[in-house]
């Protein structure tokens, strides 16, 4: 067996707004990965990747959502 750590990607899109429990789920999970040791932990927000686990919503993330669904048929 390798010695290095395991390189595990994560999608982490759910820390990008407001935590809501699958956010809480998943910065539970990372921060549990990154304090094993024995993982190499890439996390992947929307568009990039990136190993910082975010504390803090999107600035004005709140406005975007209230624009995105009023712009889109049926959001939901």
């Amino acid at each position: 067996m390798s010695d290095e750590p395991l390189r595990i990607g994560l999608n982490a899109s759910a820390l990008l707004s407001p935590l809501t429990g699958i956010g809480q789920y998943t910065m539970n999970l990372a921060e549990a990965l990154v304090a094993s040791g024995e993982v190499d932990l890439h996390l992947f927000y929307l568009t990039a990747w990136s190993r910082e686990i975010r504390a803090k919503p999107l600035k004005h993330i709140t406005r975007i959502k209230k624009f995105i669904k009023k712009a889109v048929p049926y959001p939901y």
